[in-house]
């Protein structure tokens, strides 16, 4: 898997430094999340729509 430089960077300037770090959302609500390309996104979609029906009959 692969892990966001940009979104370990954001997550850590905007915790707050405690004896326990913490983030709050505000600090979540302005991070910038990059999403795939739309068409990858709908290719996203058409497979979660064909193997989540299998995994309800799984329950």
């Amino acid at each position: 898997m692969e892990r966001s430089q940009l979104y370990w960077n954001q997550l850590r300037s905007g915790t707050i430094a405690t004896a326990q770090p913490n983030c709050n959302g505000q600090t979540l609500s302005k991070m910038i999340l990059p999403l795939p390309p739309l068409a990858e996104q709908k290719r996203i979609v058409a497979k979660l729509e064909e193997i989540l029906p299998l995994c309800e009959r799984l329950k």
